[in-house]
């Protein structure tokens, strides 16, 4: 844990309070995690997740306010496996070689977290969204 950065740091805190909260609860409430990985590059967004995805668009409906049409959620149930997706996926990035850097990123990256929520015995779902940016020119290792 030595060194992580603040997306797998907040994956791990994120997912320890979710496994508390259905521990409290004696596993009345359920939760989904799904995570997204995004990159924006020369004006275009592609899946970080999918390797061979074509340019893809920005949408914006009532339910899932701003999304990215297409991209591929991972259901993630602990903190390995969203780093793992994290870090498994990583290498599909733009990089290239700067002044100051070897291996820098020419590219901005979003990583979104959507978590929902859901009491057993109600119908309501709570939907909740984190999203983290990684801006071009930066390092995220």
């Amino acid at each position: 844990m030595t060194n992580w950065g603040v997306i797998p740091l907040c994956f791990e805190y994120l997912l320890f309070l979710i496994s508390k909260e259905v521990e409290r609860s004696g596993n009345a409430k359920s939760f989904l995690c799904n995570c997204s990985f995004i990159e924006i590059y020369n004006e275009q967004v592609y899946d970080v997740l999918d390797s061979a995805s074509a340019s893809l668009f920005l949408r914006e409906n009532i339910k899932k306010r701003v999304f990215v049409e297409g991209a591929v959620e991972n259901v993630v149930t602990s903190a390995a496996e969203a780093n793992q997706v994290l870090s498994m996926d990583w290498c599909n990035r733009c990089v290239a070689s700067i002044s100051m850097n070897r291996k820098s990123s020419q590219s901005y990256v979003g990583f979104t977290m959507t978590l929902q929520s859901k009491e057993v015995e109600v119908v309501n779902i709570r939907t909740s969204q984190l999203n983290l940016v990684d801006l071009a020119g930066l390092n995220f290792v």
